[in-house]
C-alpha cells in the first residue's frame, strides 16, 4: 500500500454516498490545503472513475462539490440514477512549490491511467475504467512513489535590476 499518501476516506468496498460524505467534517476538514487522489462511481454510470482535486490551488474539496451539482443527491430519493459512491480519497499536504506535475498525486493518477490503458480496461476517457474496484485497488497499490520534488523559484532580472521606480507611493514598472 502506498505509504505516502495520507487516506481521507480509506477503501471501502460498499463506498460512501456523496453528499454524506461532504456533510462529514471529518472527511472535509482534511480537503483544506491538500491535493486529493480519489476513485468514485456515479450511480448514473457502470464505471468506476479516477481523478484528482486541488491540484493547483490546494482546494482539495472542489471537484467533489462540483460532482454534487453535477450527480445531485442520491440519499433518500427514488431516483437511482442521482448520486455518486465514494470508495477511496487519500491526500497529500498541497506545496505551492511543486508543480503539479510533479506531485504525487498527479503521478499517481498517470500511473493509473497508463495502466487502465494498458489492459485495456479503460471506458469513455481515460480517468474511466470498468474494472472492478478489487482491481482499482491492485493497481493503486502497485505504484510506489516518490514524494513531490520542489521547483526552484526563478528569480526575475526586472525585479532586481531597479528598473522600478517609485511615484507618490506608487510603483511604477517599466517594460
Amino acid at each position: 500500500m502506498n505509504r505516502i499518501i495520507t487516506p481521507v476516506y480509506d477503501w471501502n468496498k460498499k463506498g460512501i454516498e456523496l453528499s454524506s460524505f461532504l456533510q462529514n467534517k471529518k472527511y472535509t476538514d482534511q480537503l483544506e490545503n491538500a491535493r486529493v487522489f480519489y476513485v468514485v462511481k456515479p450511480n448514473s454510470e457502470n464505471v468506476i472513475k479516477i481523478g484528482v482535486s486541488g491540484e493547483n490551488s490546494g482546494v482539495g474539496i472542489k471537484r467533489f462539490l462540483e460532482y454534487q451539482l453535477l450527480y445531485g443527491d442520491g440519499r433518500n430519493t427514488d431516483n437511482i440514477c442521482l448520486g455518486m459512491k465514494v470508495f477511496y480519497v487519500g491526500k497529500t499536504k498541497y506545496n505551492p512549490f511543486v508543480e503539479s506535475k510533479n506531485s504525487l498525486i498527479h503521478k499517481l493518477e498517470l500511473h493509473m491511467i497508463r495502466t487502465f490503458k494498458k489492459l485495456n480496461i479503460t471506458a469513455r476517457g481515460r480517468e474511466r475504467t470498468t474494472a472492478t474496484l478489487k482491481k482499482v485497488k491492485e493497481i493503486f497499490n502497485e505504484y510506489i512513489g516518490t514524494a513531490d520534488i520542489e521547483t526552484d523559484i526563478r528569480k526575475s532580472r526586472r525585479a532586481t535590476s531597479g528598473t522600478n521606480k517609485k511615484y507618490d507611493g506608487f510603483v511604477l514598472s517599466y517594460f
